[in-house]
């Protein structure tokens, strides 16, 4: 989404990344699919389903709204969907960056509420992922187990939250953008193989620092409206 943010408007670059997801994950199906746990799903797609809804609606209803906003003591003017997106990849990036052992882990009987809140801010985001992890820390997944089942929570947030993309923003760069959109879905999946044959035997702490810093960085000029 960061990057999409740079050649598209903020909501038009959500939805765009939406669909990259989207099909990311159907494709990452090929391969985890056995691994699903079905109770889990049970006990936290329907909620998140709701709570996608509700923050893909507020993302439109904020675009709605969205007005120019000059900074105080600076030369340069924002907007509140920048404002919003901008401070909620802040804290995802941060909380991304906080070593495993110190992140929150959430009882089981915590999943419905879980569903909810990750799902909402999938919807007015994008960015789930980290909070989707806090809640299901605790249910004893395996590795393929807790990628499977998550595969599945993603997908069902995607659907939901597209249907309110779909409807509230001007699709017609979908279609002028085209090839670029299906270009970047056959990368994707591209790195699903990837990250396939080297889940299990490389760890990349490295890159996952250079990753947090670069959406930090990119948070911050995101709030300012340098971007």
């Amino acid at each position: 989404m960061p990057v999409m943010s740079i050649f598209f408007p903020l909501e038009l670059a959500i939805f765009l990344t939406a669909i990259v997801h989207l099909f990311n994950n159907l494709f990452k199906l090929f391969f985890f699919y056995r691994h699903i746990d079905w109770k889990i799903i049970i006990r936290f797609a329907p909620t998140a389903i709701i709570g996608a809804w509700l923050g893909s609606l507020l993302l439109s209803q904020i675009g709605d709204w969205n007005h120019p906003l000059h900074l105080p003591f600076t030369n340069t003017t924002t907007n509140s969907i920048n404002i919003t997106i901008g401070c909620l990849l802040l804290v995802f990036a941060l909380l991304e960056w906080t070593p495993s052992h110190l992140r929150p882990a959430f009882n089981k009987k915590w999943l419905p509420i879980g569903g909810a809140v990750s799902g909402f801010f999938g919807g007015l985001s994008g960015h789930q992922g980290a909070l989707r992890s806090a809640f299901l820390a605790k249910t004893n997944l395996s590795k393929d187990a807790l990628i499977g089942t998550g595969i599945i929570i993603a997908t069902c947030i995607d659907v939901s939250r597209m249907t309110n993309y779909a409807t509230h923003l001007n699709t017609q760069s979908l279609s002028q953008n085209g090839a670029l959109l299906t270009f970047t879905i056959v990368c994707s999946c591209m790195g699903v193989i990837l990250g396939k044959k080297l889940l299990g035997s490389v760890t990349l702490p490295l890159l996952q620092k250079i990753i947090a810093i670069s959406l930090i960085l990119f948070s911050l000029c995101l709030i300012i409206g340098w971007i």
